[in-house]
């Protein structure tokens, strides 16, 4: 999803993302929150208590974590 969200917003840096676990955290400008949820992912609004800001939290959607946890998805299963 970090990806994609760059993509369709090129503004967002590293900095504007975090993560905890296995979820994903964005900050909050205009459109993202609309288009997240356009892609049927629920995301949560909170105030970040580092930098007093608006963000997401996109559960489940740090890839980086599930590729750690589980391994890259274009690896196949060899049987």
């Amino acid at each position: 999803m970090k990806k994609e969200l760059q993509i369709q917003f090129p503004h967002l840096t590293d900095d504007d993302f975090d993560t905890h676990e296995s979820d994903l955290y964005v900050r909050d400008y205009p459109g993202i929150a609309k288009y997240v949820r356009s892609k049927g992912i629920k995301c949560t609004v909170f105030i970040s208590q580092i930098d007093k800001r608006q963000w997401l939290d996109l559960p489940f959607q740090n890839e980086e974590f599930w590729e750690r946890k589980c391994g890259s998805p274009d690896k196949k299963t060899q049987t």
